[in-house]
């Protein structure tokens, strides 16, 4: 049995994925944030397409982060 994730969460990181898939990195980005707002608040996979968010802004820096 995998790790529990708040409801929440679980629906931020979708809304993530979703405005990522359509090309809105900005919302995608904001949306990753929300997602790690909870409990595991370095959620290894949520960093990483939140990295993927900000690249796709041309925030290369602060995907770097």
């Amino acid at each position: 049995m995998g790790r529990f994730v708040p409801p929440y969460c679980y629906e931020w990181f979708l809304r993530a994925e979703l405005y990522a898939a359509r090309g809105d990195f900005e919302q995608a980005a904001e949306a990753y944030r929300m997602a790690l707002a909870g409990p595991d608040e370095e959620d290894p996979l949520v960093m990483a397409r939140l990295a993927e968010a900000l690249d796709g802004q041309g925030r290369e820096q602060a995907a770097l982060e």
